[in-house]
């Protein structure tokens, strides 16, 4: 078969299709969750701060801070689930495309 599913049991076939499905949703997700953020950040000239004892010119917007960093290792987390739930001899690799997805 072209899935690479001969010899395995269809609970595990399961288990992997719904791993490679979460991993996928969750990889297509982070990015748009960074984009949007950085998005955000571009509308007010480039460059904000928040939290600093210095005068702060432009204040970060709403979610921004954390936005950010939990989208970018939600990345990383979700191409960990992907490589978990791929077949071995076969079957849609969608981690293929993480590096030129990224940037």
């Amino acid at each position: 078969m072209a899935l690479g599913v001969e010899g395995l049991r269809a609970r595990r076939v399961v288990t992997k299709t719904v791993l490679l499905t979460v991993g996928t949703l969750g990889f297509v997700l982070c990015p748009t969750l960074l984009y949007q953020s950085m998005r955000a950040v571009m509308d007010i000239g480039g460059a904000c701060a928040s939290g600093c004892p210095y005068e702060i010119s432009r204040p970060c917007a709403d979610g921004v801070a954390w936005v950010m960093p939990v989208s970018i290792f939600g990345m990383v987390i979700s191409m960990g689930i992907s490589l978990l739930g791929s077949f071995s001899e076969g079957g849609p690799k969608p981690y293929v495309f993480a590096w030129s997805a990224l940037f």
